[in-house]
């Protein structure tokens, strides 16, 4: 998966304290969707501890 930029970032979270929180420019060729964001977090779940995937992403342009 390519994106053209990302930023990550702490989220406030009344639950967790705070929360991670990506914000993603896309590159072409590929779509923003709900899809696209379960297949992110699974991916860093599957590469990292699974308590640090991204809770929040948003795709910006």
């Amino acid at each position: 998966m390519e994106c053209l930029k990302c930023t990550i970032t702490g989220t406030p979270d009344s639950t967790r304290g705070q929360v991670i929180k990506v914000t993603i420019v896309l590159a072409k060729g590929y779509t923003p969707s709900e899809e696209l964001k379960k297949e992110l977090q699974n991916h860093v779940k599957n590469v990292t501890a699974s308590y640090k995937y991204p809770r929040i992403i948003e795709f910006i342009t």
